[in-house]
């Protein structure tokens, strides 16, 4: 039995970890191994502290068109079942429930959402910005907002009802 328990120091916790295997931060890691086989603006940018350690929680800046290649490169690992691949699709599988109304799931820093009656990874930052990962339409839906809260209703609680409305 699981239990949903969100921290976003969660992923400060792992930011430091692989900064002490590796002797890198994260940001270089993920530019290094991830950002260079997709991104083509040349701009990426991950918070640091004053010591260079990456706060993964306040923001992985990078242009609108790298961010869609990043969930496409995200697909593309997925249907390859390469190591990065099956790590987000095992977070799908042993995603579990939020207790939110939207029905929506995390698992391993990601959450999920059923869209198009399927399980589908969504990435969130703060303040309203979403990438929905239909791989069953092979759809990307990125949104950009300085604000979740809308008149029309909260995009967090309806982004599934959103993504649906691509087809």
């Amino acid at each position: 039995m699981s239990k949903f328990n969100y921290h976003s120091s969660d992923t400060l916790a792992l930011s430091v970890l692989a900064e002490e295997i590796s002797g890198v931060s994260l940001a270089k890691i993920f530019y290094d191994n991830l950002y260079f086989k997709f991104g083509s603006s040349g701009y990426m940018n991950w918070t640091a502290d004053k010591k260079g350690t990456t706060a993964p929680f306040t923001g992985l800046t990078m242009t609108a068109r790298d961010w869609l290649k990043f969930g496409k490169f995200i697909m593309e690992e997925k249907k390859a079942k390469s190591c990065l691949g099956a790590f987000f699709e095992e977070g799908i599988v042993d995603a579990v429930l939020t207790g939110r109304n939207n029905k929506s799931k995390y698992g391993y820093q990601s959450w999920v959402f059923d869209v198009n009656g399927k399980p589908a990874l969504v990435l969130q930052g703060h303040g309203g910005q979403f990438m929905v990962l239909d791989e069953t339409t092979n759809t990307i839906l990125l949104v950009f907002s300085i604000s979740e809260k809308y008149r029309v209703g909260n995009l967090f609680e309806n982004i599934h009802k959103i993504a649906e409305r691509l087809n």
